[in-house]
């Protein structure tokens, strides 16, 4: 019994000269294994991309409207900036003729 200085053969290595083989003894059967192989992997990729694409047009939409809201939140926000001031300023105005008219009310008794 002879004795093999080769090391065994690896799975992959066993495919590529399986496939070899058979592209070069039966070409039929080769391409069949081929239309299927893609036909398989076209149905994968199919699968595995429809719930991304859906997800992505999802954070979209919700990326969207967060923006609109967070503008329109700014929006009240500046305006109600703008009304604190003012009413403050009023406030501020009025207290300095209050206490300018209680000053005169005292310096006339």
């Amino acid at each position: 019994m002879a004795i093999s200085k080769m090391p065994p053969r690896t799975s992959a290595e066993k495919q590529k000269k399986y496939r070899d083989k058979l592209k070069k003894e039966n070409p039929q059967k080769y391409e069949e294994i081929q239309k299927k192989a893609k036909e398989r992997s076209a149905r994968y990729y199919e699968k595995k991309r429809v719930p991304i694409l859906k997800s992505t047009n999802k954070n979209y939409g919700i990326n969207g409207r967060l923006k609109q809201e967070t503008a329109q939140l700014r929006l009240q926000l500046n305006t109600l900036t703008k009304d604190f001031k003012s009413v403050q300023k009023k406030t501020n105005r009025q207290q300095k003729n209050i206490d300018k008219m209680q000053a005169d009310y005292e310096n006339l008794y």
